[in-house]
């Protein structure tokens, strides 16, 4: 078991070094820190489990109050009928300023359909059913000693509370419910209430088309007006600008825009044209040797005559000389030749030439066309802007005027259809059964509400509660590794018999579990000198002292118990023998002449001696430390049992003389607050804290199957922490010698 020291910084847990023969663990720091605040009171689900394990009796006896409570709530309730009506709704659209027809469409809306179940719940319609019935001359729904407009307001609002509207699913259906203690008043009540929410959706519908009616004829008189205004203004615009509509100007300006469109084409096909014209010329002007690539019949039969009349003279000039009169001949026709070469390239070049020329003066043409095509669109525009502003205007007039009057007419013929928006589907009947009281509903509510209850007094009383009682909470509460558990003894119990006799008994199992636990609590093993100590009194770490000295004995080794409360001793010895350790503080005797031999082999004990007056100064000074160091030579291990650290300077005192210091921690008794007021004493006189033992723990109580977790393994499992009939022991005395035994 992995252990380590609090240093108690801040008055929280600190760093706790780990020490053991294997390979290395991961510091305490990390594993036994105490919990943030944020999760201190964080309630997990196993918590939940334990805390109603726990407080069961305290949440059932929650329980049976409640049932009782709603069984007799049941009885005392006067009965209530419901009656129930379904009307079906219809959205029938308003149309005010629109050209469709005035035949209602009928929508699935779901908005709509909540709106009609609010209008059936207003107190309007609620009022009028109660004028309509009488309801408020009846005791039942209005108190009759008050005046006439308050009894209509009081049964007006019985009503109210006592109305159910629900929409049924995805349906445009309402039910209608009417709860009354008279069955025939709620069926009665129901009914009245439907056929006057049908008849106020006729007179609601009836006003919205006589208002739409004749908020139309006045909007026909302005568009009229209107209509009027432009058509004169339009007139006489054009007389003044003498303008002619021939159908409208857009289609002139489309006009136009479609030739600038084609001229543009043909702008662009000139201007390739004109360019591939010139770029022949050139080449043909500047190098003759492009001629071969123009298409000119003449000029290659020419070239090809060349061509044959050089050869042939290349031919003859092997066998004749230049002189002789036929090489002159065919000189004579090469040159004829090269002569009308030249002369058909020239007529080539002047053809390239005229034809650049002819197509850079229709490219000029038509660029000069489209200039004045533009010019004279731009004109007829701006002649027409004002023209196009004042039709539009006209056109807009006539267009509202035709809705309205159109609109007009659809009104004037729906105002005198009588169409409902809601009809009914099922008319109320008086009921034969009450709905209310319901006995199953009221112990459901009496069941949830009382478990809440006690769940949340269980919890409540838990978290109020802030004593140490599952080993969880000394790492968790406190940041303490867990040195052992104790279980809970009985009173018949004898802890030196039990160990003796059956190592196996739970009881002896967790003192021989603290025993092996404390072999790892230092570097070298368990420490040779251990203190224990508590905050408080009673919380059993007299019997814990005896209790390991016994386990360390069993293992062969010798162990020396010391009795170190010299205000209320423990061990209980013969007064008239002068040893003990009052006596060897304030003496300089040999602390082995007041060694007691223990009962059973290797343990021995050391008691408190008589009660001095002043046992804080004995602690004081540097005798405690030599009888220790004596005492470390001669036994194995040394096991000082402290009093408590709280009200007096004797523990701190000898916690700092001791190499380790334990904290024995009561289960259920020790509160978090002492035990860390305890800590913070312990620290500042530099005592090293190595763990805690939780004694006195009973799983049962604190509602916590620990049996099945520790030490139940094997045949014969330990039971440990599930007595049958055990009871927390009560005496601090621990005998040693029935012939010494103190009454």
């Amino acid at each position: 078991m992995s252990t380590g020291i609090y240093d108690g910084r801040d008055g929280h847990p600190g760093n706790l070094s780990v020490v053991g023969n294997s390979a290395p663990v991961p510091t305490t720091a990390n594993r036994y820190g105490e919990a943030p605040e944020s999760d201190e009171y964080a309630i997990e689900l196993r918590a939940l489990v334990q805390i109603i394990f726990k407080r069961k009796w305290m949440i059932m006896s929650l329980l049976i109050i409640g049932l009782t409570a709603g069984y007799l709530s049941t009885l005392l309730v006067p009965p209530l009928y419901r009656a129930k009506a379904t009307i079906e709704i219809a959205k029938h659209a308003a149309q005010v300023l629109s050209e469709s027809s005035v035949t209602p469409q009928v929508q699935a809306d779901p908005e709509f359909v909540e709106t009609q179940s609010a209008l059936l719940k207003s107190r309007e319609l609620a009022q009028r059913v109660v004028e309509q019935l009488n309801l408020d001359q009846d005791p039942v729904y209005a108190d009759q000693t008050l005046p006439q407009q308050d009894r209509v307001h009081a049964a007006t609002q019985y009503l109210s509370q006592n109305l159910r509207v629900n929409v049924e699913g995805l349906s445009r259906l309402i039910a209608v419910r009417v709860s009354s203690p008279d069955p025939e008043d709620a069926a009665r009540i129901t009914n009245t209430l439907v056929e006057n929410f049908i008849q106020t959706s006729l007179e609601r519908k009836y006003n919205t088309t006589a208002y739409a009616r004749h908020f139309v004829e006045d909007r026909l008189e302005s568009a009229r007006l209107s209509l009027e205004d432009s058509e004169s203004l339009l007139a006489s615009y054009a007389a003044e600008q003498g303008l002619v509509n021939f159908g409208g100007n857009s289609s002139i300006f489309s006009l136009d825009g479609e030739t600038i469109v084609t001229l543009n084409k043909e702008l662009a096909t000139a201007e390739s044209e004109r360019i591939a014209a010139y770029q022949k010329y050139i080449k043909a002007e500047n190098s003759p040797i492009t001629l071969d690539v123009l298409d000119s019949p003449d000029l290659k039969k020419l070239r090809e005559q060349r061509f044959q009349l050089d050869t042939e003279y290349q031919n003859k000039l092997e066998i004749y000389r230049p002189e002789y009169s036929e090489m002159t001949e065919l000189k004579r026709r090469i040159e004829l030749t090269d002569r009308e070469i030249e002369a058909e390239r020239t007529r080539i070049v002047d053809a390239l030439e005229t034809s650049f020329r002819a197509a850079e003066a229709k490219e000029a043409s038509l660029r000069e066309r489209i200039g004045e095509l533009k010019t004279k669109l731009i004109e007829l525009r701006t002649q027409s802007v004002q023209y196009g502003i004042l039709e539009r205007q006209v056109e807009t007039n006539r267009s509202q005027y035709d809705a309205l009057l159109t609109r007009l007419k659809e009104l004037t013929t729906a105002e005198g259809i009588g169409a409902s928006q809601a009809s009914v589907v099922d008319r109320a009947i008086a009921p034969t059964h009450p709905f209310q009281p319901s006995l199953g509903k009221h112990l459901l509510l009496a069941t949830i509400l009382s478990l809440a209850a006690g769940i949340g007094l269980a919890i409540l009383w838990e978290y109020i509660d802030d004593t140490i009682r599952v080993p969880e909470q000394l790492i968790s509460k406190l940041g303490l590794p867990i040195i052992g558990i104790v279980p809970v003894a009985s009173k018949s119990s004898d802890l030196v018999q039990d160990m003796m006799k059956n190592p196996k008994d739970s009881l002896a199992e967790g003192y021989f579990s603290i025993r092996a636990n404390l072999l790892f609590s230092t570097n070298s093993g368990a420490p040779r000198c251990l203190s224990l100590t508590s905050a408080s009194q009673a919380e059993g770490k007299s019997t814990c002292a005896v209790g390991l000295g016994l386990a360390f004995s069993r293992s062969g080794q010798r162990a020396l118990v010391i009795d170190a409360d010299m205000r209320r001793p423990s061990f209980v010895v013969d007064r008239n023998l002068s040893i003990g350790l009052s006596g060897l503080l304030a003496s300089d005797a040999d602390a082995m002449e007041h060694i007691i031999a223990g009962p059973t082999e290797n343990l021995f004990l050391l008691p408190a001696g008589r009660i001095p007056p002043n046992p804080a100064e004995l602690l004081s000074g540097h005798r405690l430390n030599e009888i220790l160091e004596q005492l470390k030579q001669v036994f194995d291990i040394v096991i000082v049992d402290c009093p408590p650290v709280l009200g007096f300077a004797d523990a701190p005192l000898l916690a700092a003389a001791c190499d380790a210091t334990v904290v024995v921690i009561s289960s259920g008794k020790s509160r978090r607050i002492t035990i860390r007021r305890s800590l913070d004493r312990l620290v500042s006189t530099h005592a090293q804290t190595v763990g805690a033992i939780l004694t006195k723990f009973d799983a049962r109580k604190v509602g916590y199957d620990y049996g099945y977790y520790y030490y139940n393994y094997g045949p014969g499992a330990y039971d440990y922490a599930r007595p049958s009939a055990r009871t927390e022991r009560q005496s601090r005395k621990i005998t040693l010698f029935k012939d010494q035994l103190d009454d």
